[in-house]
């Protein structure tokens, strides 16, 4: 109510979610334009969308993988980044929640992270 971000493990109290890790810098890495896409799935197993974003597809190892959310930035070598993505006005149930990170390189798009958050 003050405005002021409390993290919470309550379904119940949730108001937004958001999601944030940082990039760290890679010598090996190619600079540019990176795209991030970001699977949450729900306690059913299911793709978690949201109201403020378009979800769709992409596919990976050749085979089609649902996504919750895009991003894109801007890699630079020595430019440590980090990146949210933030929902709100959205209905959290009780249970585990998947989420997974994909990147997009222009070769290929691979998992560069994940966890798993449980609301009670």
């Amino acid at each position: 109510k003050s405005g002021k971000e409390v993290e919470t493990e309550k379904a119940s109290r949730i108001e937004k979610i958001k999601v944030s890790f940082d990039i760290n810098d890679n010598p090996i890495a190619r600079e540019g334009k990176k795209d991030l896409y970001i699977v949450v799935k729900n306690p059913d197993g299911d793709l978690q969308t949201f109201t403020n974003t378009t979800s769709g597809t992409f596919i990976s190892g050749g085979k089609y993988t649902p996504y919750s959310d895009k991003i894109s930035v801007n890699f630079q070598r020595g430019d440590p980044k980090t990146v949210e993505f933030e929902w709100d006005g959205e209905d959290f149930k009780k249970g585990k929640y998947s989420i997974e990170v994909y990147e997009n390189n222009s070769k290929k798009i691979s998992k560069i992270g994940g966890a798993i958050k449980t609301l009670e």
